[in-house]
């Protein structure tokens, strides 16, 4: 009897949930996923337009020649 699966109980490590409820978990964290991985694209982008070599030269472009 030792090797009964015993279906239906909680442990604090383990929590029993329906395949439904698994599955909207799994695409609500594959949408922040996306969203995580979007946003720090836009900092990526965001710190080499601030920091990047090209960054004095569109400085110069827009407020002209000194």
């Amino acid at each position: 009897m030792k090797n009964e699966r015993n279906h239906g109980t909680s442990t604090p490590e383990m929590v029993t949930i329906s395949r439904a409820e698994y599955a909207s978990l799994k695409a609500e964290r594959d949408e922040l996923n996306q969203k995580l991985d979007w946003l720090l694209e836009q900092v990526r982008l965001n710190r080499k337009k601030l920091y990047g070599v090209s960054s004095e030269r569109l400085e110069e472009e827009l407020i002209g020649p000194s």
